[in-house]
């Protein structure tokens, strides 16, 4: 537990103010601020949210690299054999083959003539991402429970709001053709179109009374 956390995922933390280096610094830095977490997290919120894909393309391979480093560092008594076991253990040829990888790729019609606003501006929100899975519900399905779905300003701005599908009747499945990004990478507002974000909030926060 110790040593069971990749260099990427140190620096990510660090960039949030979050020093840890393995996860048992990690488990003890998110007991240690639960409360605060929920309470100054709105999860309903895109704005200064990271776009990313790269590791969520390369999972299984990052997830078999680190259970590869945890069997290293925890068997005091190493040899060749050992080793190409481990390596055999964790990195299966189907897992990282070519052919294997041409297989999951599926080509979809679309019904426009337009690929980038099909399929380069759609997303998956993160709760969606890293959500449990029931006995007979998906992650993926929509929940109208969810507090991460809830009606919230920032989606106007980052979102194509008037896109609604349905798994994402909230507009929260394809990203603003014209997004705002932070350092190319986190979605932001920009600076003209604040005063404008700040009425919608209020409307949508507060009963006006006649």
């Amino acid at each position: 537990m110790n040593g069971f956390l990749d260099e990427d995922s140190i620096k990510r933390f660090a960039s949030q103010s979050i020093s840890v280096t393995n996860m048992f610094e990690l488990f003890n830095y998110i007991i240690a601020n639960r409360s605060e977490i929920i309470q100054t997290t709105d999860r309903a919120d895109v704005f200064h949210k990271e776009l990313a894909s790269f590791e969520f393309t390369i999972d299984k391979l990052i997830v078999a690299a680190n259970l590869f480093k945890y069997d290293i560092l925890n068997n005091s008594d190493l040899n060749q054999g050992k080793i190409n076991r481990f390596f055999s253990k964790h990195f299966c040829l189907k897992e990282i083959d070519s052919a294997a990888r041409a297989a999951n790729l599926i080509q979809e019609a679309t019904p426009t003539d337009n690929p980038f606003v099909d399929y380069v501006l759609g997303c998956m929100s993160q709760h969606k991402v890293l959500g449990s899975m029931g006995k007979n519900k998906t992650s993926k399905e929509f929940n109208p429970n969810d507090s991460a779905v809830a009606a919230h300003h920032s989606v106007a701005f980052v979102m194509s709001s008037q896109r609604p599908t349905k798994p994402d009747p909230d507009s929260r499945g394809y990203l603003a053709p014209c997004i705002y990004l932070i350092h190319d990478r986190i979605t932001g507002l920009r600076p003209e179109r604040r005063e404008l974000a700040k009425q919608m909030y209020h409307r949508l926060n507060f009963r006006e009374i006649k």
